[in-house]
């Protein structure tokens, strides 16, 4: 396979201010042998009329509208049209270096992997980095795989996204991403991770992971918000047929995090849900940190982690104002 075709799935949802550059990014790719799919997931600002333009621009493109579903659903019918040897996933305010495919391309034709996974860079978009040839390649195979996706997901940056690999197709032909629900990439992962041989790390940076704007992850806590414990709750029902398990304690590590995730999102961003109980919200969530406290401070988490996981236990405000201020720093 000399020129393997890549399917890049970009699902889109009221982004005009910043999909111009998502999409420019993927065009503008060294490796050209790309099926560009984007996917409107219903939007009411000009986001349908700049894909219809790039349509008109690139014929690598290909546009479909459809109802409002969530990121799930666009992403499922990306994954239904798309054609490519290999498939991979763009966030529409997110982008690309430019010469990441190609790089990902080398990897495939030398080792065979059924995946790689490269880095990404948070950055307000004033971030540009120079194209790395420095990079490190790190091998995982079969059993391995899952207990080092589960693990990396403890200490590393955005662990669990899709839009840091590239799949081969055979592999996630038939597995479908949970619809109406976020964080949605935890479980696909896993299941696909447990049908894979065999996944290729490269250290290199290929993914500008904005932060400059309000999304899923960047705003107030909502109800959608506990979707995480859900996806949490999945994994470790995934884990516990697993024959290693190493897998299944450290699926209980994610589980146990995502009360202080939640947390951590109260402490930076607040509220956004007027419906939620603030005081009971905060409550049940420190209850439940606190059980699992103990357990998470013998995990493999960060220590910043576990000290953060202590501060929000006695009050969320303890918090607060320090990520605040970091977050001003950052901007």
């Amino acid at each position: 396979m000399e020129t393997p075709l890549i399917s890049v799935i970009i699902p889109v949802f009221n982004i005009a201010e910043y999909l111009p550059r998502c999409i420019d990014s993927v065009i503008n790719q060294t490796y050209k042998q790309l099926e560009i799919i984007l996917i409107d997931d219903g939007s009411t600002d000009k986001s349908p009329e700049i894909c219809k333009s790039y349509v008109q621009k690139d014929k690598r493109v290909t546009f479909i509208s459809k109802k409002n579903g969530g990121q799930g659903s666009a992403r499922n019918v990306g994954l239904s049209l798309c054609i490519g040897d290999y498939i991979t996933f763009v966030d529409s305010d997110d982008w690309l270096v430019n010469d990441i495919y190609t790089h990902c391309v080398d990897i495939i034709k030398k080792s065979k992997p059924d995946i790689v996974s490269f880095n990404c860079i948070e950055t307000n978009g004033n971030i540009e980095i120079d194209t790395d040839s420095n990079f490190q390649l790190e091998s995982v195979s079969n059993d391995d795989l899952l207990r080092d996706y589960l693990y990396r997901g403890q200490t590393d940056r955005a662990p669990f996204t899709v839009w840091r690999k590239i799949y081969k197709k055979e592999i996630i032909k038939k597995i479908k991403f949970d619809e109406g629900k976020i964080n949605e990439d935890i479980v696909f992962n896993f299941k696909v991770l447990s049908k894979a041989n065999s996944l290729v790390h490269t250290s290199k940076i290929g993914y500008y992971y904005y932060q400059g704007n309000k999304s899923t992850t960047r705003n107030g806590l909502r109800k959608r918000d506990f979707d995480l414990l859900d996806a949490s709750d999945q994994l470790i029902e995934l884990a516990k047929n697993e024959k290693n398990k190493e897998i299944y304690y450290l699926a209980r590590v994610k589980e146990a995090r995502s009360y202080f995730s939640l947390l951590a999102k109260i402490a930076m961003y607040g509220f956004e849900d007027d419906t939620l109980d603030q005081k009971e919200v905060i409550k049940s969530l420190k209850k439940n940190l606190r059980k699992k406290y103990t357990f998470l401070l013998k995990s493999p988490i960060p220590l910043s982690r576990k000290l953060m996981a202590g501060l929000l236990i006695i009050d969320v405000k303890l918090l607060s104002e320090p990520l605040k201020m970091y977050k001003k720093i950052k901007k």
